[in-house]
């Protein structure tokens, strides 16, 4: 029998040699090479980003980060994201056919400021636009301009367009030629001085930039609009299957949010989000579910309040919702519970819902405490069917309208009673009876400003 004899001496130095080696390109020649690393990053994804440590170890190919910080593309001295401390792994077979993918980023202690412009969108999407489609989006006509800003701009309009742009058929069809070009395998072939190299790419292969997952742990989320803010404490986010291409933009396969609401320092409820995409069948398949408990109205007002006929001075809710869009269809199911509420009409909203008028459904509404309603949502998103709602909103309010009825009816008389009283008195009939129409207005929520 045969002993193999190993070179244990051998083995230790050149463990020793691979260690000296990590931990100097890691600690002292990274750090060196570190503004050159984050210059071509800038190149890539067409943004300012700056870091005060960058250290990279190749043994592992992977590097760490320290005080990452990525402004806003239109604007330098807007900051979008701060990172105290981030890891990142690379994949070493992109590399090989020179791209960018990290197969995963670890990141602790985050603050994102998520700000919705203007014009619908939110800061962060100019950095999956890529810099040709950010030139191609400031070039606007007037008119296209105007119509863009007309839009409502309340966060639920926002994620809405952005969904039905997504479930269009445009949209769909493109993901789809996508996806049988990603099946597709292309001989790609270089002149060099001495002959030919021929490589072999997939569709997917062609993103210089790929996150396959990114976990942020322990951040903070500051979400602003023109009307309101709030900020999400002790936020975690999910997401995977992130890839961009300067010319093509961004794709993101799946995320995951959530997290502590906080209006001013003060506790406002918590939430969980979840966003998925994917082609199944040749079908486009978005799943949205949305957990909420004990969310202050009022303090997340801003996020849909332009797209509901009522306002509330305050009020908390539970809501659970499930919702699936498969191409253009919806199928959403969705139960909430809304406690101590002081639903308030709109100015001009003139709507009745079964002939009974806003003004006196939102005061029979307040005299229920808990609302408890479950419905279901169908159609498309051109032409959502709401389902259940205005059946369960009536069984609940019904006994209520009386109620609201008769001290409207009150109301008027003693209005009615006070405007002929004042004829012997110092008030002319014609201020009496503005003051009996006023009286009216103010009980139905149409008092002019």
């Amino acid at each position: 029998m045969v002993k193999k004899a190993f070179n244990i001496k051998g083995i230790i130095k050149l463990a020793i040699i691979l260690i000296v080696l990590q931990v100097v390109f890691g600690l002292i020649i990274s750090p060196l090479v570190s503004s050159f690393i984050i210059d071509k990053l800038n190149e890539v994804v067409g943004t300012k980003i700056t870091c005060d440590k960058l250290s990279v170890w190749p043994l592992t190919l992977s590097c760490s980060l320290k005080n990452l910080k990525i402004f806003d593309p239109d604007n330098e001295k807007e900051r979008i994201l701060a990172i105290n401390m981030a890891s990142i792994r690379i994949s070493p077979f992109a590399l090989l056919s020179k791209r960018l993918v990290f197969s995963k980023i670890s990141v602790s202690g985050a603050d994102i400021n998520l700000i919705g412009e203007p014009d619908g969108t939110f800061n962060v999407q100019k950095l999956a636009q890529g810099s040709s489609a950010r030139e191609e989006a400031k070039r606007v006509t007037p008119r296209s301009l105007l119509d863009r800003f007309k839009a409502k701009k309340d966060w639920y309009t926002r994620i809405y367009n952005m969904l039905k742009n997504k479930s269009s058929k445009q949209s769909i069809e493109k993901r789809q030629q996508e996806k049988e070009a990603s099946k597709k395998i292309e001989k790609d072939v270089v002149s060099l001085p001495k002959g030919r190299r021929v490589s072999f790419n997939r569709e997917r292969d062609r993103y210089i930039f790929e996150i396959q997952h990114l976990n942020i742990k322990n951040s903070r989320l500051h979400m602003e609009a023109n009307n309101g803010s709030i900020v999400i404490e002790n936020t975690a986010i999910g997401i995977s299957g992130i890839t961009l291409d300067p010319s093509k933009g961004a794709r993101v396969d799946k995320c995951n949010l959530k997290g502590n609401i906080t209006k001013n320092g003060t506790q406002a409820g918590n939430f969980e989000f979840l966003y998925a995409q994917r082609l199944k069948n040749d079908k486009q398949i978005i799943d949205c579910n949305l957990s909420a408990k004990n969310v202050d109205l009022k303090a997340v007002g801003f996020l849909f309040e332009d797209s509901l006929p009522v306002g509330f001075t305050k009020g908390k809710i539970n809501l659970e919702s499930k919702t699936r869009i498969i191409n253009n269809e919806l199928d959403s199911r969705n139960s909430l519970v809304i406690r101590d509420q002081v639903f308030v009409p709109k100015q001009g909203k003139n709507i009745s819902v079964n002939l009974i008028p806003l003004p006196v459904l939102c005061a029979a509404s307040n005299e229920i405490d808990p609302i408890r309603l479950k419905f279901s949502i169908t159609g498309t998103l051109e032409k959502p069917q709401l389902s259940g709602f205005i059946a369960s909103l009536m069984v609940i309010v019904k006994p209520y309208v009386a109620i609201v009825a008769e001290r409207l009816k009150k109301e008027g008389i003693k209005a009615i009673t006070t405007a002929l009283k004042a004829k012997e008195g110092t008030d002319s009939s014609e201020e009496a009876g503005q003051k009996a129409l006023d009286a009216f207005k103010s009980f139905l929520g149409n008092k002019e400003e």
